[in-house]
């Protein structure tokens, strides 16, 4: 059956709903821009519309478990819905549908759950290497990334680098087939390949846990063949409604954006990625003071970003043995840590970094025999997530805390 006719009123809502939320980020002026005449329930207006209610509320645990229900109905619905599209249409739909789900459980602090139906619709393009058609290339690649963004998360801390959930879907597999796309076009997508080689490189390790100096040379090499690492960023991690265009768009031209708008918001949260990349690789270089001034420029206003800042200086102060000024930085990550929202209203996705913190104040206390609070945070880290509670070092690390409280002086 073919698609209903839209009016061109509903037409004129879409497009000004859609403009609202992908260039202004108001969430709020989306949803009331959206259509509220629809012949199914499975529509593309009332998909977005469940998105920019979840949005445009603040984003909790029940209403997140809520939203998440609801999106795998709209995906399971019965296949005489499904057939008011297309079957190209229905296959961006497809990945659009499973990009959402899977940002939401990322956000909510489950990286497990949401990588495993994205590894299902990547499988018959990544493993063949398969040509892509133009109206999946950006949500396809926005759902690698996604991958890859998870599989960093589920290896924080491990001794070990890279967790791969799957023998076929690697790391390494995963990146070959968006080296094979063009995105000449699309400069985000460009930005964000080149991102992402650079932070598995920096996440690889051997099998004794130290970094691997191929990889490390690789990052070197990327960085040089791309100054303009900065100056070509959008949006990273927003929510992409079901009706979206593809954008194409050149967005170097940071001259044309409105200050204080969305689209510089996004494009300064790019900016900082690729300036603590840099600070990484400046940090391994033994260069602090260089590591340092980059860290500076990267530091935002932002309340979220505020504590990852002091993380990250006392990432580097402890790689030169600065151990009270480490000490310092992370204790004020720690005071300022807060569980945000797991959602803006512009629809940017902010991860919790609370298990982060904590690990790395964990293994600074310990090398300043605070002992006590070494295992503290460490412990807090294996309650909240059943990841850290996997790895046996974590256990191994508490149980040294307990043993140099008990044979030092006690050091809170």
């Amino acid at each position: 059956r073919p698609p209903p006719a839209a009016t061109r009123s509903q037409d004129t809502s879409e497009q000004t709903a859609e403009c609202l939320y992908n260039i202004l980020g108001d969430t709020a002026a989306a949803l009331e821009a959206c259509s509220t005449s629809s012949e199914s329930p499975f529509s593309d207006e009332e998909y977005n519309r469940l998105l920019l209610s979840f949005l445009a509320s603040s984003s909790t645990d029940a209403s997140t478990e809520s939203v998440a229900k609801q999106l795998n109905e709209w995906q399971n619905n019965p296949e005489e819905d499904k057939s008011l599209f297309s079957k190209r249409k229905r296959q961006r739909q497809d990945f659009v549908v499973a990009y959402n789900r899977s940002l939401i459980q990322y956000a909510n602090g489950k990286p497990v759950e949401a990588v495993t139906p994205l590894l299902d619709l990547l499988r018959p393009f990544v493993v063949p290497k398969a040509t892509v058609r133009d109206n999946l290339i950006e949500v396809s690649s926005n759902c690698a990334f996604l991958v890859l963004e998870c599989i960093l998360s589920l290896s924080e801390g491990r001794h070990d680098g890279l967790q791969q959930p799957d023998s076929e879907l690697t790391t390494d597999a995963i990146i070959a087939w968006l080296d094979s796309l063009d995105f000449e076009t699309n400069p985000r997508l460009k930005f964000l390949l080149a991102l992402y080689k650079s932070r598995l490189d920096f996440a690889a390790r051997d099998a004794s846990g130290k970094m691997i100096d191929s990889k490390v040379k690789n990052v070197r090499k990327e960085l040089k063949l791309r100054p303009d690492l900065i100056s070509t960023t959008t949006d990273a991690s927003s929510l992409g409604s079901s009706s979206e265009a593809n954008q194409n768009d050149d967005y170097s031209y940071k001259s044309q954006l409105i200050p204080g708008s969305h689209q510089e918001a996004l494009l300064q949260s790019l900016n900082q990625s690729a300036l603590n990349l840099k600070a990484n690789f400046e940090q391994i270089k033994s260069n602090t003071k260089k590591s340092l001034v980059l860290c500076a420029e990267a530091r935002s206003p932002d309340p979220v970003y505020e504590s990852m800042h002091f993380n990250n200086l006392a990432v580097v102060y402890a790689s030169c043995a600065k151990r009270h000024l480490a000490l310092h930085s992370i204790s004020r990550s720690l005071r300022i840590c807060e569980t945000p929202l797991l959602f803006r209203l512009d629809g940017t996705a902010t991860p919790d970094s609370t298990l982060a913190i904590l690990h790395n104040s964990a293994l600074l206390a310990f090398s300043a025999q605070k002992f006590v609070s070494a295992y503290e945070c460490m412990a807090n880290c294996v309650i909240i997530s059943k990841e850290y509670a996997k790895r046996p070092r974590c256990w191994l690390r508490m149980a040294e805390s307990c043993i140099g409280a008990v044979v030092s002086p006690v050091i809170v």
